[in-house]
């Protein structure tokens, strides 16, 4: 049987490339590469900043219990910039877009822009980038409006992005189930009466919809959120085609969205087709649940203790660019 992730050795691969080793007692550190912040749902119509403070100081013990060192955190821009002023060194803030209607998709009614636009200005979007305050573009949620990612809308932003270095994930793959749909109509849809997302559409998302955004912009840095699954077979050929291309199995490790033994294939299908250094952790939940999305990863019994170290740190730490500093301080926490 494997050692765990728990081993007192973890290989860090740093930015030159070199291996080294890293004591390390504890849980060894996650990067968790597809976070959303709380509160989520419709805003209070008296909900202040303190709230969304609140509501990181509840977030973040449960973190620091996972060892999750660095988050990267979506949802309505407001907020995630709080949390990232609250703990700049734990958490980056990124920006969903587009919204239908300017609400968050699955929110129930939560703004992701306070104008409450569908895209973001362009030149506002550069500023609040350049003084990091936005470190990351995603979750690109163009399938929620119907849209394919490789829409002409959205190539100033993967310019931009391009341009000041800064990397961008996108949803591709799945939804919640019957997204589109009420429970009126349909049985077994996740959102109620009213739908998640009206105009969710599933075709809208093919991992090989990427390639020509690739082309155009061959120093993108693009993860893709819930490895394009089920595509098995488009995500495989895009990876090996685009070597700059990682994915995260973010919400894939749920069992009660998908079976434990059909999830397993999935990563493993990746592994064994050579992409293990290119695969990333992310819970898109809620930190409370990080045991079962941690044993996800463990419970693979065809990983090794370096192919899950890659999983939930290293690679992350390749794709972000994370210097050897920023590193160090996460193994010495």
């Amino acid at each position: 049987m494997k050692k765990r992730v728990y081993a007192s050795i973890l290989l860090v691969v740093t930015l030159s490339g070199a291996v080294q080793s890293h004591a390390q007692e504890t849980r060894s550190p996650i990067i968790d590469m597809h976070m959303h912040h709380n509160p989520w749902g419709p805003p209070d119509e008296n909900e202040q900043p303190s709230d969304w403070r609140q509501a990181w100081e509840e977030a973040k013990p449960l973190m620091d219990e996972a060892n999750v060192v660095l988050g990267l955190v979506s949802g309505s821009v407001e907020v995630a910039q709080e949390w990232q002023r609250l703990a700049p060194d734990q958490i980056i803030a990124g920006i969903i877009f587009p919204c239908d209607g300017g609400i968050l998709a699955n929110s129930g009614g939560r703004k992701c822009f306070k104008n409450g636009e569908v895209w973001p200005d362009v030149d506002w979007l550069r500023q609040e980038i350049e003084e990091k305050r936005i470190g990351f573009l995603g979750e690109i949620t163009t399938q929620y409006l119907g849209l394919p990612p490789n829409d002409t809308k959205m190539d100033p932003y993967y310019a931009l992005a391009e341009e000041l270095d800064i990397p961008v994930l996108i949803h591709i793959g799945m939804g919640l189930p019957g997204a589109a749909y009420s429970s009126l109509d349909v049985e077994d849809v996740w959102c109620g009466e009213q739908p998640c997302a009206p105009n969710f559409r599933a075709a809208m998302s093919r991992p090989m919809l990427l390639e020509e955004i690739l082309i155009r912009h061959p120093r993108l840095r693009i993860c893709v959120m819930h490895a394009g699954w089920p595509m098995q077979n488009e995500m495989i050929n895009l990876l090996y085609n685009h070597p700059q291309v990682y994915v995260d199995v973010a919400f894939l490790m749920y069992k009660d969205v998908i079976p434990r033994r059909a999830f397993h294939g999935y990563l493993q299908a990746l592994v064994e087709h050579g992409f293990g250094k290119r695969i990333v952790w992310g819970i898109d939940g809620d930190h409370s649940d990080a045991p079962e999305v941690i044993e996800a990863i463990e419970s693979a019994e065809f990983l090794t203790s370096e192919q899950e170290a890659d999983i939930f740190y290293n690679n992350a730490a390749r794709f972000l660019q994370l210097t050897e500093e920023q590193m160090s301080a996460h193994f010495n926490r």
